[in-house]
């Protein structure tokens, strides 16, 4: 039997699953399926359980799902790559105790996307025990699949020790890994010198600790743009842009100046009469500026920013309402776009044990 028979005949399957919200299991699940494709493997993919992110003619749709359908190229229907999408009609369904019969919808699902598949890669919720209500939570789908688990956490402080240990205590043998994720450069020896130890003493392998990437939780000037209801003053072909870090121009302008020249990458949010702090962001690496209290800068502050590329956002809101909407952009924004895809195949090249995975799912290079 040749070996790509072999594969097929004994096809993977492998659940990315999330600890906690923003862990990055999108951009896992998309590194990995672009290095499968790459060495040979016929991979599909599945999201049994989706959020309603966005719609096509009513429909609803999980973002995650369109853009892993669009760069694997799958011919498969997105109501079987993720079967099941969390809305208000459901979930109201699911308090009365309707019979959803959601198992059997994603079941069915996946016989048809598997088809033909090396490797199935399936993405999980945002945490381990979203779908408990509608009785198809993670484990359950794990068991279902008969998948094989990695479990990903999103470093904050030493309690991501006790979430994987509970993790790797409910799935037992089906965890065969871990990822430690957004890793600080300051906590960098800790977690690799006494987390990772421990974790492989108490039998779970940590296949990366991945540092924190500024770009990859970057967002685009498109995205603030629309999620801050902000006027664009100029430079829309900018709007594609990411910005990495914010700064906030409340300030002296020498003051201002020095930061500005420490922070590459960045969105200066600062009050529209403010000319001499938007003029000192344009000469240092500005992505955009934001201008609160709806007020338009000066025709010169307009002309720098159009010679430099800078798209200029107004907006109604004061400084400190602006700040906290942006962040709660920075990190929690859908993983998208080709450049942050390619970051993501870089991250994970150099950090990632590939040799481990494919060992424990007896995958062959």
């Amino acid at each position: 039997m040749a070996l790509k028979e072999k594969r097929r005949f004994y096809m993977k399957t492998l659940y990315i699953g999330s600890i906690n919200e923003f862990s990055g299991k999108g951009m896992i699940a998309m590194a990995l399926a672009m290095r499968l494709k790459a060495e040979g493997y016929k991979v599909g993919y599945m999201k049994p359980l989706g959020k309603c992110t966005s719609s096509c003619d009513g429909i609803p749709e999980d973002d995650d799902a369109v853009m892993m359908k669009e760069a694997l190229g799958l011919d498969e229907a997105l109501s079987d790559l993720c079967p099941v999408t969390m809305t208000q009609d459901i979930f109201i369904k699911a308090l009365r105790g309707a019979d959803l019969r959601l198992e059997e919808k994603v079941t069915s699902a996946f016989r048809k996307v598997s088809q033909g598949k090396d490797v199935m890669l399936v993405e999980g919720t945002d945490t381990m025990y979203d779908g408990t209500y509608l009785d198809i939570a993670p484990v359950k789908i794990i068991k279902l699949l008969d998948a094989k688990a990695i479990v990903l956490n999103r470093y904050e402080n030493d309690v991501c020790t006790d979430c994987i240990l509970t993790a790797h205590n409910v799935l037992r043998d089906r965890m065969i890994g871990a990822v430690i994720n957004h890793v600080p450069a300051k906590a960098a020896a800790h977690v690799n010198d006494l987390l990772v130890p421990f974790f492989n003493s108490k039998g779970i392998d940590v296949m990366a600790s991945l540092p924190v990437d500024p770009f990859l939780g970057a967002v685009s000037v498109r995205v603030l743009s629309d999620a801050l209801n902000a006027r664009l003053l100029c430079c829309e072909e900018a709007l594609d842009n990411y910005v990495e870090r914010f700064s906030i121009g409340a300030m002296d302008v020498d003051s201002a100046m020095k930061y500005f020249r420490k922070t590459p990458n960045k969105a200066v949010i600062t009050g529209g009469s403010r000319s001499d702090i938007q003029i000192a962001a344009l000469e240092t690496s500005t992505r955009c500026l934001i201008l609160t209290g709806d007020q338009n800068p000066s025709e010169v502050v307009i002309g720098k920013a159009i010679m430099a590329g800078v798209p200029i956002l107004v907006v109604r809101e004061d400084t400190l309402n602006t700040v906290e909407k942006v962040e709660g952009l920075v990190g929690k924004t859908h993983f998208s776009g080709e450049k942050k895809i390619e970051r993501a195949k870089e991250l994970l090249a150099a950090h990632f044990n590939y040799d481990l995975l494919y060992n424990k799912l007896g995958l062959s290079k």
